[in-house]
């Protein structure tokens, strides 16, 4: 529970770094330096676009169970087993969902990977 915090902004800033990476290239695309690296540019360009396609899907879907205060396996009991969940942990807000795993309602320490306790210890569940 305490690093799912850090695996979401680990993944959320491997994103940010990628489509980043895509611009540069794009950017110098009419420079002297594209064509003469043309090969070795544009197998990087395309590379790093299904990187960063596959990391856009992966973001989307983490932040989505963490928005909805599930895991992938509870996610799959729920909706594709059609099986009640008796430990479901969730709660009717995605802020509350949030707070739950970054600590804060603040958007900037939300996108700040800084140590800071959690309001939960994983022992108990309401706040």
């Amino acid at each position: 529970m305490e690093n799912y915090r850090y695996f979401l902004l680990f993944i959320f800033y491997l994103m940010i770094g990628s489509i980043w990476y895509n611009l540069t290239i794009v950017a110098i695309w009419d420079h002297h330096i594209y064509r003469d690296n043309k090969s070795e540019l544009s197998f990087l360009f395309i590379t790093n676009c299904s990187l960063s396609a596959m990391l856009i899907g992966f973001n989307c879907w983490n932040w989505y169970l963490a928005m909805s205060g599930i895991t992938t396996v509870e996610f799959m009991k729920k909706f594709h087993l059609r099986n009640d969940n008796i430990y479901d942990f969730s709660y009717n807000t995605i802020a509350d969902n949030l707070f739950v795993i970054f600590g804060t309602h603040k958007l900037l320490r939300v996108l700040s990977p800084s140590m800071r306790a959690l309001p939960l210890s994983g022992l108990e569940f309401s706040f």
